[in-house]
């Protein structure tokens, strides 16, 4: 168990769960290749992740079809960046990214 991040185990169990024999996406798990160039939207996506019991979870480098993506340490801390700063600026009252 993840003592100093609790929900990073049920984030693997939710992922390893939507990718098994039949991939499907859940209510607090949602998979991305890369981040939208809509802020709206992303800002939309982020309060409605963060409605949900205990949080939800965006997973990037999964492809709509399942399929694992590469995705370099470069562009996940880019991700994280743009994230962070959209939840903090664009929601009332502001949502932390971890």
């Amino acid at each position: 168990m993840n003592r100093e991040r609790p929900w990073v185990d049920n984030a693997i169990k939710l992922l390893e769960q939507s990718l098994e024999t039949v991939a499907l996406e859940q209510n607090q798990l949602d998979w991305k290749v890369n981040l939208s160039p809509d802020k709206e939207r992303l800002i939309q996506h982020l309060s409605a992740l963060s409605n949900c019991l205990g949080g939800g979870v965006l997973v990037f480098g999964v492809a709509d079809t399942a399929e694992i993506q590469n995705l370099s340490t470069q562009k996940a801390n880019e991700i994280i960046n743009n994230l962070a700063s959209l939840g903090r600026d664009g929601l009332e009252p502001p949502v932390v990214i971890d």
